[in-house]
């Protein structure tokens, strides 16, 4: 009958819109996951067992056999821009935080007009937030600081390295001023002094499950943890049990890496076993990153290994920018997890990923369709911007296999540096200088750590094709210049609408020892600045 085919039709139709709109959608029921982003820092892309390493990585290997192994995966070549990218979901330098890394004497940071992933999880979703360890985006005024940014709570440092140990962290534009760096939230924390830096971060997180394990409430909100750890960043130091494990490697800068990476790999297999104990695993997501590639030791500085990929950290060769990451946990279909994705992704798009699955509707376009503007409140800071995301959803590319939304990544566009990089398809141009373009592999036991350099002088203007060329030995600018016109296009196209570098003199009133040799705010420059029509203005 009419009625009767009508009513099927109504619910043929019913059926199909809750198909199409919650393509992608993770099922927790009634609440959202809890999220664990372990960050690692300058972790090099052959320092991982997975690929190859000589360091022994069991439980991070077992981790990503147990998910999915996300192995086109892009992330900025330094720190400061990685940890923006992944907090904005925007490139740095569309708030001039693209040229190198935050320094503890200039007054800089992340524009306070930025809203943060954990402002979105925690006043849209109801998660708890807290970050752990190194947090990088500026300081010199309060609302800088983590705990104003969207976290509950904070338990690390401010600044970019310290000693893992002392917690003394110096400022190498600034003539090596130095202090103390370690923060219980806004309190210093004067009690872990001593306490290595990876050890204390695994204490940091038992105890934000012990809290959560101890509350009765049947109604406990869902945790955001930002695990952004020391490891391997330098200063190269480990504690002797873990060199005891790396004796086989004779290199003593490489050994005492090893004893990092080590270190870092047991603490976390430790935190799948604390998750466990606590009865929340299950529910738990996690998302493994490094922020940049590693430092090779022919540099100076670092020991990390990228090989076989060219280059490493502070370059947009593959083994600056490059990550590594895996997916695992709640969520990931059983049928998907010990593979693999080659689709193309970066760390901007954890951004809008993580916000769909904590139930927070983001458009396909990337962009958060709830809201059309991002809003501050701080002091007087409540100017309206509207900031387009850079990132895309990637959960059905994930869970479901579907084609990655992203077709290119702009790596980075540096105008004090005059160099700018991006990825589109499979085609990667590189315009300007790079710090260093060799090929770096592991030290013999008994060698000084080289890199193999490039053939011939290196061109202005480099063009590979990464599908069929990862280790960009075949430089194809002269045989494709149709696509370095693409490429370059692309490029201008993004630098319209860039903000030159937030680089400053440094600040002499920041000087520790104004404050007790503690670094903290109180800079005498200290005006925050935010974005009025495109140009960067006093708040």
């Amino acid at each position: 009958t009419y009625r009767s085919t009508m009513a099927m039709t109504s619910v043929f139709v019913f059926v199909f819109f809750l198909l199409h709109f919650y393509e992608g959608r993770v099922s927790y029921g009634a609440r959202p996951p809890h999220i664990l982003f372990i960050l690692a820092d300058d972790y090099g892309w052959g320092d991982i067992g997975y690929h190859g390493s000589e360091i022994p990585t069991p439980n991070l290997d077992a981790l990503a056999s147990s998910g999915i192994k996300l192995t086109n995966y892009y992330v900025q070549p330094v720190c400061t821009p990685s940890r923006a990218a992944l907090m904005t979901g925007r490139y740095p330098f569309r708030y001039g935080l693209q040229h190198e890394v935050l320094m503890s004497s200039r007054p800089t940071g992340l524009f306070l007009n930025e809203t943060t992933l954990a402002q979105r999880l925690r006043d849209q979703a109801g998660y708890s937030t807290h970050a752990v360890g190194k947090w990088h985006l500026g300081f010199f005024e309060w609302e800088y600081t983590p705990t104003y940014r969207g976290f509950d709570t904070h338990h690390g440092y401010w600044s970019g390295t310290e000693d893992f140990i002392s917690h003394i962290a110096n400022d190498p534009s600034a003539n090596n001023t130095q202090g103390y760096d370690l923060r219980n939230n806004s309190a210093i924390d004067w009690l872990n002094k001593g306490t290595y830096e990876t050890t204390l971060e695994y204490e940091i997180v038992q105890s934000l499950l012990d809290g959560y394990k101890a509350n009765p409430s049947p109604n406990k909100k869902p945790m955001f943890i930002y695990l952004a750890m020391h490891a391997c960043h330098y200063p190269l130091q480990a504690l002797p049990q873990y060199l005891e494990k790396c004796n086989f490697i004779q290199n003593e800068q490489r050994r005492t890496y090893c004893g990092m990476a080590v270190h870092m790999d047991e603490m976390i297999g430790n935190l799948t076993k604390s998750f466990q104990s606590a009865g929340i695993w299950d529910d738990t997501l996690l998302i493994f990153s490094s922020d940049n590639g590693g430092i090779p030791g022919a540099i100076g500085g670092g020991a990390g290994i990228n090989w076989p990929l060219r280059g490493g950290k502070f370059t947009y060769w593959e083994g600056g920018v490059r990550g590594i990451s895996f997916i695992r946990g709640a969520g990931i279909p059983d049928s998907l997890k010990g593979t693999s994705s080659s689709e193309l992704m970066h760390i901007t798009d954890w951004f809008p990923t993580l916000m769909h699955v904590a139930g927070i509707n983001v458009s396909s376009s990337s962009s958060i369709d709830d809201v059309g503007f991002y809003n501050n409140n701080n002091k007087d800071r409540n100017n309206n911007v509207s900031f387009p995301l850079d990132g895309y959803n990637q959960w059905p590319t994930i869970v479901q296999g579907k084609t990655s939304p992203r077709t290119e990544i702009l790596l980075n566009l540096d105008q004090i540096a005059n160099n700018s990089a991006i990825r589109r398809g499979d085609w990667k141009l590189i315009v300007g200088p790079q710090q260093y373009s060799g090929w770096c592999p592991p030290p013999d036991n008994t060698s000084t750590p080289s890199c193999i350099p490039p053939p011939a002088k290196v061109p202005h203007i480099n063009l590979f094709n990464i599908a069929d060329d990862p280790l960009e030995k075949k430089e194809l600018a002269t045989q494709y210049p149709e696509k370095v016109s693409e490429l370059q296009d692309r490029i201008s196209f993004y630098l319209k609408t860039a903000l030159p570098p937030w680089f400053v003199p440094n600040d002499p009133a920041s000087n520790p020892d104004h404050f007790g040799g503690v670094w903290t705010r109180n800079h005498s420059k200290g005006n925050g600045l935010c974005i009025f029509s495109g140009e960067r203005r006093p708040c």
